[in-house]
């Protein structure tokens, strides 16, 4: 069984994979299942819980927003990930954001807990969602797209490759030691 730190190195989607399908994307993913996921992560983002905040999604759709942004498995993906979505309800309250930084800060399991750079970058990823072109990112049912190609994938859902290399540059300048950001897409040249 790989540990958690195996686990989120081994996937780091990027953007330059307009031409690949979700589906193939997704195939190199390291497996994962909802019943894997600590009780407490289950409980604040899992639809399905009575007490799930605003941006919660299932793992399969969670794991599509990845490859749509092309972030990895790092906790700092993850905050990407997470205050993406949570952003994209462009209603977020206040109350929802501070309890789940707390939670997430201090009282998710140690492999999920976030640390104080990564609710930085949770930050900058709520106030990306809410002023980018996506609405609600969490309401898609990617299962429609798996055999699209993510290209055409982030068109449809209003996600502008542009923005995402604006923002990664942005949180590149924002953790400049963080060996995640060293990692994140960069801008093509040419």
């Amino acid at each position: 069984m790989l540990t958690a730190d195996e686990f989120a190195l081994q996937w780091n989607p990027g953007l330059e994979n307009d031409d690949e399908t979700l589906e193939e994307v997704l195939k190199k993913l390291p497996g994962m299942t909802q019943a894997d996921v600590h009780f407490l992560v289950r409980f604040f983002e899992n639809p399905a819980s009575r007490f799930a905040l605003t941006g919660a999604v299932d793992l399969f759709n969670h794991d599509c927003i990845h490859a749509v942004l092309g972030r990895g498995l790092q906790n700092q993906d993850e905050a990407f990930v997470i205050g993406f979505t949570m952003g994209t309800s462009k209603s977020l309250g206040f109350f929802e954001n501070v309890l789940f930084r707390v939670a997430s800060r201090y009282f998710y399991p140690k492999e999920y807990r976030f640390n104080r750079e990564e609710i930085r970058v949770l930050k900058l990823a709520i106030a990306f969602g809410q002023r980018c072109g996506v609405h609600k990112i969490y309401e898609v049912d990617f299962s429609r797209f798996l055999y699209e190609k993510l290209g055409t994938i982030r068109k449809k859902v209003g996600i502008e490759k542009e923005d995402l290399y604006t923002i990664y540059a942005a949180e590149r300048l924002l953790l400049p030691n963080s060996e995640t950001s060293r990692r994140l897409p960069f801008r093509p040249v040419g």
